[in-house]
């Protein structure tokens, strides 16, 4: 597998694992802290 498309898979699996946690929760804090340390 290219390095490339190990990064976008990993983007993958980290917007689905923040996805699945808003669902479960009202405050978005964790949500934006996450936003905020990204690079992207």
């Amino acid at each position: 597998m290219r390095s490339g498309t190990a990064v976008v898979v990993l983007l993958g699996l980290a917007g689905g694992a923040a996805a699945a946690y808003r669902l479960q929760t009202d405050d978005g804090s964790w949500d934006e802290e996450i936003f905020v340390r990204s690079p992207a």
